[in-house]
């Protein structure tokens, strides 16, 4: 979402500490470069694996609880 020039999320509480973490792990540059590849796919499977994929890369303790 960020990548797509969202700026303003909503999450639980009990969600802030991890959510932090991950935007506070990655660039701006980096999120629009994976929503620009997303956007260039077809179906929602393909889009869902490629995000995946992207940010099991730059964050892979995290994504792993995923």
């Amino acid at each position: 979402l960020i990548g797509l020039g969202v700026r303003t999320l909503s999450s639980p509480p009990s969600a802030l500490p991890q959510l932090k973490k991950a935007i506070r792990s990655v660039s701006l540059s980096q999120c629009q470069a994976i929503a620009e590849r997303a956007l260039r796919l077809e179906t929602a499977h393909q889009v869902h694996t490629a995000v995946h994929d992207s940010f099991a890369a730059l964050l892979p303790d995290m994504v792993q609880q995923i």
